[in-house]
């Protein structure tokens, strides 16, 4: 028997959902390191020096950049299922399920008209 959608598709919604996820939370930690960088910048220069601070913004920078590039382009697992859904949307499919739900009514009318006339 053939899958309409192949089982290891969920899986690889769970992945892509974890991925987003997972670059979200380096965003959120990047955005406070980079914060926490700026204050001792400014209000302790023993601390941290001007140079060294550049070298650690650029580093967080490029990893904030990578970070928000994933979230911007891997699909959202919602996503995901709705273009699954649409590569099996056609109008055939439609139709087909349209003449099995007339059946599907056919029939229930059909077996309550011989319930009600006791056949």
């Amino acid at each position: 028997m053939d899958n309409i959608i192949n089982p290891a598709w969920f899986y690889w919604l769970n992945v892509v959902d974890n991925i987003r996820t997972t670059a979200e939370v380096v965003m959120f930690i990047v955005i406070c390191t980079a914060f926490v960088t700026l204050l001792l910048t400014w209000f302790d220069d023993s601390c941290l020096t001007l140079q060294k601070a550049k070298k650690y913004l650029i580093v967080i920078g490029v990893i904030l950049l990578v970070a928000i590039m994933i979230v911007l382009f891997v699909p959202s697992r919602q996503a995901m299922i709705e273009m699954q859904v649409a590569r099996y949307a056609t109008y055939d499919n439609v139709s087909l399920t349209v003449d099995g739900i007339k059946e599907i009514a056919d029939y229930i009318v059909a077996s309550v008209k011989d319930i009600v006339s006791g056949g």
